[in-house]
């Protein structure tokens, strides 16, 4: 028997304003089901609308139209707070641009993803160490953002998206900054949070990163479509 949905879109559209006051169509109408376990690489053209997609499937931007679904929970009509609950206890993401917190160390950075949703104490300190010590960054806990270099800063995005053990983990350009050995640390720790039952999705230019996933889907012309061996 075929695993549960963990998360379902339906149908998603979105639009943006263009120069001339028009409606820029960048997703017109994406299907994806996403089963516990499983990892799954969305590639395309840049400004095919990957990032967006992104956006719309972790509930930081609402779709113009259609339905997103994680379990029984439709995120397209649910509220801030659900909304909130759901990105804080059920999401990991792993940001483009790092979007790490200027006026706190990276050790803060990691953690502020747990004290939002009220973990703190021993354990979630003793995972964090763990976590940044596997990614090598636990040497530059007590440094700011600025103090790092850009691979460090997506390191430590990194251990931040995955410290509370997210049901689904969204990675746009995961290893995008990294040499060869750290993407590679990086991988591995995907892989093994899909062997524990996470949900990854994963946006690359990389081929190489692609190929490394159950699925490759190609977004083009706003859809999704099995990419071809």
């Amino acid at each position: 028997m075929a695993a549960e949905v963990l998360l379902r879109a339906v149908g998603l559209r979105k639009s943006f304003p263009g120069r001339h006051g028009e409606r820029v169509e960048v997703l017109r109408g994406v299907d994806l089901a996403l089963r516990p376990g499983e990892q799954v690489a969305v590639v395309g053209r840049s400004g095919s609308g990957k990032s967006t997609l992104l956006n719309l499937l972790g509930g930081l931007d609402r779709a113009d139209a259609g339905e997103l679904w994680f379990g029984d929970l439709c995120l397209t009509r649910a509220s801030r707070r659900a909304l909130a609950r759901f990105r804080g206890r059920q999401l990991g993401f792993v940001f483009q641009t790092f979007n790490l917190i200027a006026g706190l160390t990276a050790w803060e950075n990691v953690l502020l993803a747990a004290h939002y949703v009220g973990r703190a104490g021993d354990e979630v300190d003793g995972a964090a160490r763990a976590l940044m010590d596997r990614l090598s960054v636990a040497g530059r806990a007590d440094h700011h953002p600025s103090a790092l270099s850009g691979g460090e800063q997506q390191r430590v995005a990194f251990c931040r998206a995955v410290l509370n053990d997210p049901a689904i983990i969204l990675a746009d350009e995961p290893t995008g900054n990294l040499d060869e050995e750290n993407a590679a640390v990086i991988l591995h720790e995907l892989s093994a949070r899909a062997g524990a039952g996470a949900a990854v999705v994963l946006v690359t230019h990389s081929h190489d990163l692609a190929r490394t996933a159950d699925r490759v889907l190609h977004l083009t012309d706003g859809r999704l479509a099995d990419s071809l061996p």
